[in-house]
């Protein structure tokens, strides 16, 4: 009974992150950087033909 450790840091209820950082909805990385359309190497350097 010396150390209520249990008591002492109820850690599940003082810091509730997955309410505080909704990562999934704050940075939408699919639709910000499109690079498939971006850069086409494959027609601005012809290595074949060279």
């Amino acid at each position: 009974s010396e150390e209520p450790s249990a008591d002492k840091e109820p850690s599940a209820g003082k810091e509730p992150s997955a309410g505080k950082e909704p990562s999934a909805g704050k940075e939408p990385s699919a639709g910000k950087e499109p690079s498939a359309g971006k850069e086409p190497s494959a027609g601005k350097e012809p290595s074949g033909s060279a």
